[in-house]
């Protein structure tokens, strides 16, 4: 058997990670199953397409696959999958730098999705796995929209083209946005609702609406989203991964929403699972249930400083604007309000996730390796807010100076 097949196996096993899944589970009772019966009864979904035909890939299949971002972190781990793999003759990696790991059926492409002919390299690829994006925030807005949004506009097109058939995606779970009023957990028929301040989600909801209608213009082709919370394990330096183990160890006072996240083990497993079988729509990919955000907090090395919402707005856009720090204000909401999905729809497929959110939290903090100290932490809060409120005094004085300028130059009345 190969190793994807292997993979897709104990996933779907109703054994695996049967013993782990529960230990996940805290006896508060909001951490449960993190299921509701909405995203059960919803697993073939009311997506279009749902009505397609399930397909397997076995030895007897030949399938080209092509993954773009390809050399990042998920992507890593999927080409060692695919590669290993003997029912699968060829994996077109793209990616704007060489993966580091080079299988015996792999062909490489160096390419920017955003601006490289993309045809020839999809030629005869009868699956597309689209991951190339920039997932972190950069100060530089239009470079972001270019890549994740204009990118893929242009990755569908080329896909639409020479006839690829079925497209799988992974997308973040913040497109739901981080809000009160958020049900928990939240179910695929939730609205999308990215909060306006943080970008990525924001292109990632428009990357999902590219896709809809990519799939109403292609209706026998297969169209697979997965929503995944914050991914952690090995690698995973992603900035929701980072916020979520507290780096840099920041909270908004009197704020404590849920915390949920998925091993990247688990999320690339998922990703093998609809690679093989073919499950058209949208599904959450998460570990079962949720974690307490106290208990969350509790299991961090350093406890997180807490800001109100404002002062923490204001000090990480400063420390933002002015390099001091890789964390944009738009992450705020997300430590304000829940955002933690239920993974039924996915699981009603087979799926099982083998890593517990505990396990996930555990390996993130592995592989981030000690925390800055809270003597540095309180540098740069203080410092940020200080600096905050600096600037804006400056800004008051000078626009008083001009105001009071003005008002000089005026000609006296007699």
């Amino acid at each position: 058997m190969s190793r994807l097949a292997k993979i897709c196996e104990r996933s779907t096993s109703p054994q695996s990670g049967s013993g782990r899944s529960g230990s996940g589970r805290s006896g508060s009772g909001r951490s449960g199953s993190g299921r509701s019966g909405s995203g059960r009864s919803g697993s073939g979904g009311s997506d279009p397409g749902s009505s397609v035909t399930p397909r397997v890939y076995g030895r007897e299949s030949t399938p080209m696959i092509a993954v773009t971002g390809a050399s990042g972190l998920v992507g890593t781990s999927l080409l060692r999958v695919l590669g290993d793999d003997p029912a699968v003759t060829r994996i077109v990696a793209i990616d704007v730098r060489e993966p580091s790991r080079r299988a015996r059926n792999l062909e490489f492409h160096r390419a920017d999705i955003a601006r490289s002919e993309l045809e020839p390299l999809l030629r005869g690829c009868e699956l597309l796995v689209h991951l190339a994006a920039v997932v972190d925030p950069v100060p530089d807005e239009a470079l972001m929209a270019r890549v994740n949004v204009d990118g893929t506009r242009r990755v569908l097109a080329a896909a639409a083209a020479v006839g690829v058939r079925k497209v799988v995606r992974v997308s973040p779970a913040t497109v739901y946005g981080a809000w009160p009023n958020n049900p928990v957990p939240l179910t695929e028929d939730a609205p999308l609702r990215p909060n306006a301040t943080f970008t990525p989600a924001v292109h990632a909801a428009e990357v999902e609406r590219l896709l809809a209608e990519w799939r109403d213009e292609h209706p026998d082709a297969v169209v697979t989203t997965l929503r995944s919370a914050p991914v952690l394990g090995p690698g995973a330096e992603r900035l929701p991964s980072r916020v979520l183990l507290g780096r840099p160890p920041l909270a908004v006072r009197g704020a404590s929403p849920p915390v949920q996240a998925v091993h990247l083990d688990d999320l690339v497993a998922a990703l093998a699972h609809v690679v093989r079988h073919d499950h058209p729509g949208v599904f959450n990919v998460a570990a079962d249930g949720w974690i307490d955000g106290a208990e969350a907090r509790a299991r961090l090395p350093r406890q997180p400083i807490g800001l109100p919402a404002e002062a923490l707005e204001r000090a990480l856009d400063l420390a933002w604007r002015t390099g001091l720090s890789d964390v944009p204000p738009g992450v705020v909401p997300y430590l304000m309000h829940p955002w933690v999905v239920a993974n039924d729809r996915l699981r009603a497929t087979g799926w099982t996730p083998r890593h517990t959110n505990e396990e996930a939290i555990a390996a993130g903090l592995a592989a981030l390796g000690p925390p800055p100290s809270r003597a540095r932490v309180w540098l740069l809060a203080a410092g940020s807010v200080v600096g905050a409120v600096v600037l804006g005094r400056a800004a008051r004085r000078t626009l008083r100076r001009r105001r009071d300028a003005r008002r000089a130059r005026r000609p006296t009345r007699r």
